[in-house]
């Protein structure tokens, strides 16, 4: 299967991307060929409702570090501001590496410098995991139509008790470089400027993974990995080692509303199976007798999503497998 990302991974082996650390990017790209990759590069971070998505009044918000995979890759588009239009940028390709350690074999300034390969700060050190779970990512920014391609790496930590506070914090090793490269703009301000807007970007890309988090939990689509049922063998050749993308066993992962499937349409009788399909969450009030003795009896309760049907199915030589939801994890 061709990976969508391909064309990113191109200009960082061939060192066409403007990065801190251009050894650990690399090491990045090749983790990333072994890690599911959400593509939505058809949609936009500021307009698409998938991604812009908050959840009703009542219904607690999810984090980012509460995504479905505790490390992933997640790729989707941006239409630049103002500024980016009159440098003749007008779209950005975002591809963002995720890794949340607020798992119990992440937690802890060990987790930090076992996934970032960076030594863990005194910040990292001092921190509550309990109560702020942390994600990593290292970003990359595409414009396009310029061919220029920009590195981000930080840190976002978030409060489990106060949902919509969070801080995101660039590694000193990006900082120190971005500061570096601000002394070499031949207009000051105008470097300072595209410091401010890649960092923007970075949170952009955030709220939109949390977006989709909170879509996943309670709207009725669900995300489907796939991979191909016959594998290509492992090549060791001395094309796959700047070509890491030939070797990609990680799996897509796409956004359905149902599994795809052979079945026919059901042409009536009673004993036709549902095609597999996720049902939405919703509320439901407990009237029926057989609820007499609940103690919710004739009020509202929250029925969680859930999925009907087979949660893996092969179709057209491909293996589609249910990414289970957040509550069934």
């Amino acid at each position: 299967m061709k990976r969508q990302d391909m064309f990113i991974q191109k200009k960082v082996m061939e060192e066409k991307v403007a990065c801190s650390n251009r050894d650990r990017l690399k090491s990045t790209v090749l983790r990333a060929n072994q890690i599911p990759i959400i593509y939505m590069g058809d949609r936009n971070l500021d307009s698409d409702p998938v991604l812009k998505y908050k959840p009703e009044k009542g219904n607690e918000p999810v984090l980012v570090s509460e995504a479905i995979h505790n490390e992933y890759v997640f790729m989707a588009s941006l239409t630049g501001d103002q500024w980016d239009r009159e440098q003749n940028m007008n779209r950005l390709n975002v591809w963002v590496y995720l890794c949340h350690w607020n798992g119990p074999h992440w937690n802890g300034p060990e987790g930090f410098e076992k996934m970032s390969g960076l030594a863990a700060p005194d910040a990292v050190k001092k921190m509550d995991w309990a109560q702020r779970p942390a994600t990593f990512m290292t970003m990359i920014v595409d414009h396009g139509d310029m061919g220029l391609s920009t590195e981000w790496s930080g840190v976002l930590t978030e409060d489990v008790y106060s949902r919509d506070h969070c801080s995101l914090s660039p590694t000193g090793e990006c900082e120190y470089y971005y500061d570096a490269q601000t002394h070499d703009w031949s207009n000051k301000k105008t470097g300072e400027r595209f410091m401010a807007l890649i960092t923007d970007v970075a949170m952009r890309a955030l709220v939109g993974v949390r977006g989709l988090n909170n879509y996943l939990k309670y709207e009725d689509k669900h995300l489907v990995e796939v991979l191909p049922a016959n594998p290509k063998k492992q090549r060791n050749t001395p094309l796959t080692k700047n070509r890491p993308w030939l070797n990609a066993t990680g799996p897509q992962v796409l956004l359905l509303d149902r599994m795809p499937t052979t079945q026919r349409e059901h042409q009536g009788g009673t004993h036709a199976s549902p095609k597999p399909h996720r049902r939405r969450g919703h509320w439901k009030t407990l009237q029926h007798p057989k609820y007499r003795h609940h103690p919710q009896y004739q009020k509202k309760i929250y029925v969680k999503p859930s999925f009907v049907g087979p949660s893996e199915t092969k179709y057209q030589g491909n293996i589609y497998r249910l990414v289970q939801p957040i509550e069934d994890s």
